[in-house]
């Protein structure tokens, strides 16, 4: 899980939406960058460009679910990477500000995300249907 604009606004909704999926049998490695704050992201561009690499990056990872949204993620895109994600797919789940790196990943590889709830959004009650995730 990493944040790759801004952190979660209240730690008990992404404590509890981590509660969540582990309950669903998953496991949840936060990236570094998750409790770091410059500005109103969630750490600098580097850190949070690095928690997004590291898990694009380790085959270990299944899948990359975001926890929360904001405007930051498109100033990564100089600082990741990508590519392996056409050798090793993943499933990514989010929405808002992931909407542009969704759009890059369908443009070049015509790779499939998934445009769900964020996990923080996981911990608030009838935030969503886990039927819909």
């Amino acid at each position: 899980m990493v944040a790759p604009a801004f952190p979660p606004r209240d730690e008990r909704h992404l404590k509890e939406g981590i509660r969540t999926l582990e309950r669903w049998g998953l496991s949840v490695r936060p990236g570094k960058a998750l409790g770091r704050r410059w500005g109103c992201f969630a750490g600098t561009d580097e850190e949070r460009a690095r928690d997004l690499q590291e898990a694009i990056d380790d085959p270990e990872v299944k899948g990359i679910l975001f926890a929360r949204g904001g405007w930051g993620t498109s100033r990564l895109f100089g600082r990741l990477d990508l590519s392996p994600l056409a050798r090793r797919p993943k499933v990514l789940v989010g929405y808002s500000d992931l909407t542009v790196l969704f759009a890059d990943l369908w443009r070049r590889w015509r790779l499939v995300c998934g445009y769900g709830p964020v996990v923080a959004e996981l911990g608030r009650p009838a935030a969503f249907h886990a039927p819909s995730l």
